[in-house]
């Protein structure tokens, strides 16, 4: 939700630090620069060994997933278990036939990470772009990655 909060430019979805925060989609129009606009949409997180029965209630919201142009999979760098939750990520993006479409990887919170732990985290996932939405770092180079996924043949 704070990144799309910081991609759209204005509080547009409710954002905490808490399981179940982001219910019901957002989608907001997104400026790109040269004319070029994109819908975003801020979708529920997905959520290790969650209940079938939960599982069953968000999948119509995770169906438009495979239709999307681009996914942007956002991830707590924050978090100890940010690899869990990424591995989690792309096991609910199987599930949902979503896994096919691009994505690009992000993650945000890079505030919170001392220069080991960036390092480490640039290591282990090289092709994710780092990013704080509290402080914007790494956000004007998102929204160049966004634009050129989307506007580049």
């Amino acid at each position: 939700s704070s990144i799309l909060n910081v991609l759209c430019g204005r509080p547009a979805a409710r954002v905490a630090d808490q399981l179940f925060a982001t219910v019901d989609p957002t989608s907001r129009r997104l400026h790109l620069g040269q004319n070029r606009f994109a819908v975003i949409t801020d979708t529920v997180g997905f959520v290790h060994n969650l209940p079938h029965t939960l599982v069953a209630a968000f999948h119509a919201t995770l169906e438009g997933l495979s239709e999307a142009r681009l996914l942007l999979l956002i991830l707590d760098g924050g978090s100890p278990l940010l690899f869990e939750h990424y591995r989690t990520t792309c096991q609910v993006m199987s599930e949902v036939k979503a896994d096919r479409q691009p994505a690009l990887l992000v993650v945000n919170k890079i505030d919170q990470l001392d220069g080991p732990d960036r390092e480490r985290l640039t290591r282990k996932l090289p092709e994710a772009r780092l990013v704080s939405a509290r402080t914007g770092e790494g956000i004007p180079g998102l929204r160049e990655d966004i634009f050129q996924r989307l506007w580049t043949p």
